[in-house]
């Protein structure tokens, strides 16, 4: 932990330089003295040894040249900001535009963070030779360009870099310099070369969205952390030989030249309407018997001459057996949740690698998702879309018509003007109900009698509407009724209690309840009923008090979904068992590149497998040793694979890659991808003067996820032969 720094502190760190002669003297130190601004209390800063605080002019800032109060931060300089230490005013305010121009055309500059962003006219590059522009905006296209050797070198240069051109048809061509282009926020690139990064892309509010262009066209992108990122216009991409204008400079194929060879010696060849042609190497020399000449040809092909009585023959047909895709070709791939991924051909003609797999939704298409309902009982569901979005949640599942919410309480009146009470339960059921309290002394109605001193003379007093007892009246003769008379009345959930008439001719105490139910009579309960797991989703079973004070049987479980018979394999639980039901091949797990199942034998010839996608994204690798054999032109040797019995109403597709690092990299040789459950086949051919042997990897696929445990597909595979 770092000491705090003290006046005394600084005081002697000043000394140890300054070599005061004050140390002599009885004088306090001054806490003002400092080496650096970190010896001086916050707010300040060290200048020529002392600390000074933050100081204001008559104008409230310092002048635009600096010189100005010293600070720490913005806010020490009001109506300007804070740099180095000092304060500067601000030269506009925050989102003022205003005309500017280049050598080369009109354009704007915006203010952010009180100072001119750079103008966003075009700007002055250096010249690129070839191109057919005037990049210097002089007036001159391509002056200084010609005049040199074929097959000569020269360095070139512009403001993102140095390259070197070549000397083409007598004119220097094809500068390596990087390009300059329009700046793209957020990815920490300097695209323009003005010497700043992403300028113009911050002072935005999170989620903002804004208009953004790149040279392919314009697009939208949207603030984050306070800059703004993500252009979604197309981007340039570097020219290739392809007939396309892949730079969107206006122009095709332009400037781009590669070098060429034959036996004889080389040269160079420029690319004209998508082709490579025109190659300066010489063609003829001697040569003797059994010699060959090759040479690369079209994109990336090759074609083949042989010596013939010491001269050189003809020129095979250009082979392109090898080329996997044309050059700046893109190709797309479903990935993730409803993304993509995409990768482009390279100048060799070969896929580059996928992509990351962008705009995915939020969740896997068909997946649920579930909540507990607001009063804490019951779920609500939700589903995701085939658009790989949730939809809103559902009604509330699982809970009864009287359902309540836990620890509620419920009332009602009982016995002699008492209460009872029932509380609500976690399942969001109601309770029994309590025993009955707070009872009065008799039931309303009721009368009570008492002797007097007559024989069979009484007193009588009647219960009121509040269970309370009245007065006694005035005695009367015949009592209340005849000694050893019983009577009963009932009592309670279907029970009955009894009084016996005294000697006295008055009534006793009602006796205790007897023979009572276990509830009221057309009292309703209901549960929740069934499961939650998987697909399935609780009910509510009910039941009713009998006339008898008896609980009838629990009735069917409604409104819920029950077990269903298993679909095996589709990543959902029908049967509600806690999982989905697998039936494996004999062949899993052969779910990766580095699992695939090893076919017996070098180069199988019609080796037939039957297996199945038995889960959904289930994939399936199988692999073979290949030994290259002889071949020459016409004679290449091949791979055949056929895919067929794929089961009815599933789409599965073929793929074949080199290596198993190949495979992991989504670099294939060849895929067949037919709609539907059409066969798929691929039928690959070798090229000629190229090493063959090694692991190969074939992959089947199911599109979208499909998949079928019952149903088995056919794969016939036929090695290097």
């Amino acid at each position: 932990m770092t000491a705090p720094r003290l006046p005394l502190l600084r005081f002697a760190l000043a000394s140890s330089v300054l070599l005061l002669a004050a140390c002599s003297t009885a004088e306090a130190p001054d806490p003002s003295q400092c080496l650096e601004d970190g010896h001086c209390n916050p707010g300040e800063r060290c200048v020529s040894g002392r600390c000074e605080g933050p100081r204001v002019d008559a104008g409230g800032q310092g002048g635009a040249g600096g010189g100005g109060p010293a600070c720490r931060i913005d806010g020490d300089c009001p109506n300007g900001r804070c740099v180095d230490g000092e304060c500067f005013a601000n030269q506009c305010t925050e989102g003022e535009e205003r005309a500017c121009s280049s050598a080369c055309g009109d354009g704007v500059q915006t203010c952010r963070g009180g100072v001119w962003r750079p103008c966003n006219a075009p700007p002055a590059v250096a010249e690129i030779c070839g191109d057919g522009r005037d990049n210097d905006c002089n007036g001159t296209v391509d002056d200084n360009c010609g005049g040199c050797s074929n097959g000569a070198e020269r360095p070139c240069q512009n403001e993102c870099g140095t390259g070197v051109e070549r000397c083409v048809d007598a004119a220097w061509r094809g500068c390596t310099a990087p390009r300059v282009r329009l700046e793209q926020c957020g990815d920490g690139s300097d695209e323009d070369c003005d010497g700043m990064v992403d300028e113009g892309c911050d002072g935005c509010a999170d989620g903002d969205v804004r208009d953004c262009q790149t040279e392919c066209g314009a697009g939208r992108e949207t603030c984050s952390g306070a800059t703004f990122r993500g252009c979604d216009a197309p981007q340039p991409q570097d020219e290739l030989c392809n007939g396309r204008d892949d730079d969107c400079d206006g122009q095709t194929d332009e400037e781009i030249v590669r070098d060429c060879t034959t036996a004889c010696g080389s040269g160079t060849e420029r690319c004209e309407g998508g082709q490579w042609a025109g190659c300066s190497a010489p063609e003829d020399c001697p040569c003797a018997a059994g010699d060959v000449d090759a040479q690369r040809c079209g994109q990336c092909g090759e074609r083949v001459r042989a010596c013939e009585g010491e001269a050189w023959g003809a020129w095979s047909a250009c082979d392109s057996g090898t080329q996997q895709c044309e050059p700046g070709a893109t190709e797309s791939e479903p990935c993730g949740n409803c993304g993509s991924k995409r990768r482009v051909c390279t100048a060799g003609c070969t896929w580059g690698d996928w992509s990351s797999c962008i705009d995915e939704g939020v969740c896997q298409a068909g997946a649920r998702e579930q909540q507990a309902c607001a009063n804490g009982c019951g779920v609500e569901v939700r589903t995701c879309s085939d658009q790989c979005t949730w939809s809103d949640y559902g009604a509330c599942e699982g809970q009864g018509a009287d359902a309540c919410a836990p620890g509620q309480a419920e009332t009602r009146a009982c016995g002699n003007c008492g209460t009872q009470e029932r509380l609500c339960a976690g399942e969001c059921a109601w309770g029994e109900w309590g025993p009955c309290r707070d009872e009065g002394e008799c039931r309303p109605g009721d009368e009570d009698g008492r002797a007097c001193d007559q024989a069979c003379s009484a007193q009588v007093r009647t219960c009121t509407n509040e269970c309370r007892w009245g007065d006694f009246g005035a005695c009367g003769g015949g009592g209340q009724c005849s000694p050893g008379e019983r009577e009963t009345r009932a009592c309670g959930n279907c029970g009955e209690e009894a009084r016996t008439c005294t000697e006295q001719c008055v009534w006793g105490g009602w006796g205790g309840c007897q023979g009572e139910g276990v509830c009221v009579a057309g009292d309703e309960q209901s549960r929740n009923c069934g499961t939650n797991t998987g697909e399935c989703r609780q009910g509510t079973e009910r039941r009713t008090c009998n006339p008898s004070c008896g609980w009838n049987a629990w009735g069917v479980c409604a409104g819920g979904v029950s077990p269903a018979p298993e679909i095996c394999g589709d990543g959902l639980d029908q049967d509600c068992d806690g999982s989905d039901t697998r039936r494996p091949d004999q062949f899993e797990p052969n779910d990766s590149c580095g699992a695939c199942e090893m076919i017996p034998g070098v180069d199988p010839d019609g080796h037939v497998i039957i297996a199945t996608l038995d889960a959904a994204g289930d994939r399936d690798f199988f692999c073979f040793q290949a030994d290259d054999g002889w071949s020459a032109p016409g004679f290449g040797e091949r791979i055949q694979l056929a895919l067929t019995s794929i089961p009815n109403g599933e789409d599965y597709d073929l793929f074949l890659y080199r290596s198993q690092a190949d495979c992991r990299a989504g670099d294939s040789l060849a895929s067949s991808r037919n709609g539907g459950s059409a066969d798929d086949t691929i039928d690959w051919v070798e090229a000629l003067n190229v090493e063959d042997d090694g692991t190969y990897v074939i992959e089947v696929r199911a599109f979208n996820n499909g998949q079928s445990c019952n149903d088995s597909y056919r794969l016939e595979v036929t090695g290097l032969r």
